[in-house]
């Protein structure tokens, strides 16, 4: 940060043990103002197991879906359309000549509009 004289301010621990804000760094500086560099503390991430899928116009059909015929078999239905959708795109990709990353792109894209539709939900 610079004052207003443009000269460099930066907080720091000094050796006294104090911290020192607002210290103009230049020539006239303590030694301890210059080496003290500090990362700043980051807030502790919350843990979560992914994104939680938008609301969508489907989202009450896969519930209701999940709910009737179990979470252990809905998920293995969900991951089979999953994996035919991506063969479906990757057959498309090799049909128009597309590159690994455009397939990459697509499949994310595919992703994104399911979490929408609420298919991911």
């Amino acid at each position: 940060m610079r004052g207003s004289d443009g000269v460099e301010v930066r907080g720091g621990v000094c050796a006294g043990g104090g911290i020192g804000r607002g210290v103009r760094l230049g020539a006239a500086a303590p030694l301890c103002a210059q080496r003290a560099r500090v990362a700043p503390r980051r807030a502790a991430a919350a843990w979560t197991m992914g994104k939680k899928a938008d609301f969508g116009p489907f989202t009450p059909v896969v519930v209701t879906t999940r709910i009737v015929i179990g979470e252990k078999r809905f998920n293995a239905l969900r991951g089979k359309g999953i994996s035919l959708h991506s063969q479906v795109i990757g057959n498309f990709c090799g049909y128009v000549g597309a590159s690994g990353k455009t397939k990459q792109g697509l499949i994310r894209l595919a992703k994104n509009n399911g979490s929408k539709l609420g298919f991911l939900s």
